[in-house]
């Protein structure tokens, strides 16, 4: 009987030792749009970047970023890129392919000079990370 008594209080003491008040989560409220769901936010991934005036290699450049600077997913497109396949064999066949393309208040940026983050934080971490490789 005394056994039984001694491990329902040792049961019961860890049961109630282990209950503690919940620790309320802190968010800055001033920036929204750091947990906005349906904002897009892009991280530099490359040294150099430059913006282009539209989505074409061709474009002219607006301005640049470095590796780590974060904006704000204006917009994205697919566009059309060809590419030429069997150019050793002396016979050129086209082969369509799409790029993602996104857009910024900057100007445009091809998709393999970014990565994607659906919140400003995500982003922030991830740039943080990325600076800290770098050095």
């Amino acid at each position: 009987m005394n056994k039984i008594i001694l491990v329902l209080v040792s049961v019961l003491s860890v049961f109630f030792a282990s209950c503690t008040k919940e620790r309320p989560i802190s968010l800055n409220s001033a920036d929204s749009l750091s947990i906005t769901p349906d904002q897009e936010w892009a991280v530099i991934k490359v040294p150099y970047a430059a913006f282009l005036e539209d989505f074409d290699y061709g474009a002219g450049v607006k301005t640049h970023a470095r590796s780590g600077d974060i904006f704000l997913v204006k917009g994205k497109q697919f566009v059309k890129k060809v590419s030429d396949d069997d150019a050793s064999r002396g016979r050129r066949k086209s082969v369509e392919e799409f790029e993602t393309w996104y857009k910024f208040e900057e100007g445009c940026l091809a998709g393999h000079l970014v990565d994607i983050y659906d919140t400003k934080l995500k982003a922030q971490s991830a740039s943080i990370k990325l600076q800290k490789n770098d050095k």
